[in-house]
């Protein structure tokens, strides 16, 4: 098994197993998703492999679809709430709105940005799989948690082009780092050097917090 395998056999969970764990068809997974109401796969991994005999070489692709662990729990929110789009959706908007307002206790916050446009951008992207390549189980506070992160980084080190952190900035930095740690995924292999954990969290870390 090579490390990207690897990191998604420990990370994500194979489409079939996906299903069986869940009492779901690939039929009922294929509706829920043209629907927008659950997630497309994080990872695709294509394995095209030859076999070869007297007969000669035949060459097989076998197709894997990976899911973010934590959508276990987002396929129960969606019989409970009747497989209703505009109900998940709120329920998704809620709780990313709850955790901001948790992290505005803390003094995390970005008053520059409007978050109605950015709960829509993170509903879209929640639904194409991105979040669940980008943090630790792909729930609304955990998305939530990276976005505002990530905006009070960037808005602290002016995207790491500063010099030097003001004692005034530094305590909220540490902790806007610490919070993105704890809520974001070690990304495979082959994508941690362009990621935002090797940015925001390695990079901010070298730079200024040592």
């Amino acid at each position: 098994m090579n490390i990207i395998d690897a990191y998604l056999s420990d990370n994500f969970i194979l489409e079939q197993d996906f299903l069986s764990g869940n009492a779901c068809s690939l039929d009922e997974l294929v509706i829920w998703q043209k629907n927008k109401i659950f997630p497309l796969p994080s990872y695709i991994t294509e394995n095209i492999y030859s076999v070869i005999s007297f007969f000669g070489e035949h060459n097989i692709n076998k197709s894997n679809k990976w899911y973010a662990k934590g959508l276990c729990d987002w396929v129960n929110l969606v019989r409970e709430y009747s497989y209703d789009h505009n109900k998940l959706k709120n329920l998704f908007f809620y709780r990313y709105e709850n955790k901001i307002k948790e992290l505005q206790q803390l003094g995390i916050y970005d008053n520059e940005t409007d978050y109605s446009q950015v709960m829509e951008e993170a509903w879209n992207h929640f639904l194409d799989g991105t979040y669940g390549v980008c943090t630790k189980d792909n729930s609304p506070e955990q998305i939530a948690v990276k976005g505002v992160a990530i905006r009070v980084i960037d808005r602290i080190t002016e995207k790491q082009l500063r010099k030097s952190i003001p004692e005034s900035d530094m305590n909220t930095l540490i902790t806007s780092v610490n919070l993105l740690d704890e809520v974001s995924s070690m990304f495979a292999p082959h994508e941690r050097e362009r990621s935002s954990r090797k940015r925001c969290i390695e990079l901010v870390r070298s730079k200024y917090l040592i």
